[in-house]
């Protein structure tokens, strides 16, 4: 009986040995299954995941960082933690703490605020814009629009609207300064506000990759704006130039941007 003793404790080890190799195993596979990939962009935090599409803004958060278990990545935002999909973490994972303290110092005039969404839909927030609306009554200049519309830390809402006052304005020089700075990592609803300021078929670097962050009523709502822009100019008889879209490659370097 006494010779049975290691016996029993080696047949415990091994069993040991084995739960905790199954449950290592059975953890990296939850893991991978539920981790997101991350992007920051100039306004937010890009959450891709099996089950997850999301965009956090920084000005929401407080707080941001990552961790490193096993190799593992965890970014942390707020009270909310992603399992990362890459190994390592990548340089732009530093940055968002920062870019998270920038956005929350950076404070709007009363004249910029009254450019916000407010909860408005998209087609009512555009009428106001191109109205006048706060606008005119506030008597924002056009250097001032122009400088929320290049502030990459301004408050999303208050640059998008910005950013389309100044491309549907008459400032050939502003537009150029404006179009001159749309890439791909502006945030979603300010290069969605780009394609509505541009003319009607142009191509907007980023903006179907953006699509996906932004709510379907939005997407929706705004492809009949451009549609309806589109007929009416048909129906004056304006000339068309058909975009002929990305070349190859303007899509390789809009993904390499986007990793």
């Amino acid at each position: 009986m006494v010779a049975d003793g290691p016996k029993v404790y080696a047949g415990i080890a091994v069993t040991l040995g084995l739960a905790l190799i199954i449950g290592a195993f059975t953890w990296t596979i939850l893991r991978a299954k539920n981790a997101v990939h991350v992007d920051a962009d100039e306004g937010g935090v890009r959450i891709r995941g099996r089950d997850r599409i999301e965009w956090v803004s920084y000005r929401s958060l407080t707080h941001a960082s990552t961790r490193t278990t096993f190799g593992r990545v965890t970014l942390q935002l707020d009270n909310r933690a992603f399992a990362l999909a890459d190994l390592h973490t990548p340089a732009q994972y530093g940055v968002i703490q920062g870019r998270v303290h920038a956005a929350r110092r950076r404070q709007a005039s009363p004249q910029a605020t009254s450019l916000a969404r407010g909860g408005r839909a998209l087609d009512v927030w555009l009428s106001s814009l191109e109205g006048g609306e706060g606008y005119r009554s506030l008597a924002i200049s056009n250097d001032e629009l122009l400088e929320i519309a290049l502030d990459r830390n301004a408050d999303v809402e208050i640059r998008a609207a910005a950013v389309y006052k100044v491309l549907r304005g008459r400032d050939e020089e502003a537009k150029a300064r404006v179009m001159e700075t749309v890439h791909p990592l502006m945030p979603p609803l300010v290069l969605l506000m780009v394609s509505l300021g541009v003319r009607p078929g142009q191509w907007v670097a980023g903006l179907d990759e953006a699509d996906d962050f932004l709510a379907r009523e939005d997407v929706e709502a705004a492809n009949r704006i451009k549609e309806s822009r589109l007929r009416v100019r048909v129906a004056a008889g304006e000339e068309l130039l058909a975009d002929e879209g990305p070349s190859e490659e303007q899509n390789e370097e809009q993904r390499r941007q986007m990793r």
